[in-house]
């Protein structure tokens, strides 16, 4: 599977937009995050590898969930939000606050076990699973009908678990790579098959997701790094201050 860079900002950028009006109109469904930056990165990540089957398991919508389905807009793609049973209040107002936001038509809210609704999915190409909720991250994990040719698996919150990777419980064997950033309580971000998560015409092994401005004197990016004898990918978040880009 191809990188395209230009899907990858074009989600990124958007996924900032909705946030910032997810909380201007206070949508009380969706959880507001406070893993900084992760969202837009995950939108990226599932808009730049073309995801046509998105899946998020999570107790409730968050800013994660409009990145994903910013990301399907981006795409083309679909995504499905699995939320706990007797979720029927939440879904619902979870599908108001997404039509608010012009997401309507590329998100599905459903409920029940997430452990009997992941089979019902073949050929996932994106799925995000939040280990913080879940009690038992490792099974679901083995739940998962990935697309073969391409797919990434992220897993939030790893470290509140003992051993939650989807890498080392599921994925261990083949081609798939495995990388946990200090995102939060841990992101690990796992790509399977030939998915090649970053390529750029203009600089080797290396693709940047564009700057974005911060309070006060601040800018940040994210760069994406391939080591060219490993083959490991390594995804930094830098900041720079405006004193010290002006002096470059």
């Amino acid at each position: 599977m191809v990188w395209s860079p230009v899907n990858a900002v074009n989600a990124y950028l958007e996924t900032v937009k909705l946030c910032k009006l997810d909380v201007e109109r206070n949508h009380p469904c969706l959880k507001k995050s406070t893993e900084l930056e992760s969202f837009e990165l995950i939108s990226a990540l599932a808009a730049g590898m073309n995801s046509q089957l998105i899946v998020e398991v999570s107790s409730a919508p968050s800013a994660t969930t409009i990145a994903l389905a910013a990301a399907a807009q981006q795409t083309g793609g679909h995504l499905v939000c699995i939320l706990p049973p007797n979720a029927h209040t939440l879904q619902a107002e979870s599908v108001e606050a997404m039509k608010d936001l012009g997401l309507e038509d590329t998100t599905n809210f459903v409920i029940g076990g997430a452990n009997e609704l992941l089979q019902n999915y073949k050929n996932v190409d994106f799925c995000v699973i939040d280990c913080k909720t879940q009690e038992d991250c490792s099974g679901l994990f083995k739940l998962l009908h990935i697309n073969p040719s391409a797919a990434v698996v992220v897993a939030h919150n790893v470290l509140d678990r003992m051993t939650t990777a989807a890498y080392d419980s599921t994925f261990k064997k083949g081609s798939a790579k495995s990388t946990t950033l200090a995102i939060g309580k841990g992101l690990e971000v796992t790509k399977i098959g030939t998915c090649n998560l970053c390529s750029s015409p203009t600089e080797k092994g290396m693709s940047i997701i564009p700057e974005r401005r911060y309070r006060g004197n601040q800018k940040s990016r994210w760069i994406v790094h391939v080591d060219e004898r490993t083959g490991e990918e390594h995804v930094f978040l830098v900041r720079k201050h405006r004193k010290q880009l002006n002096g470059l």
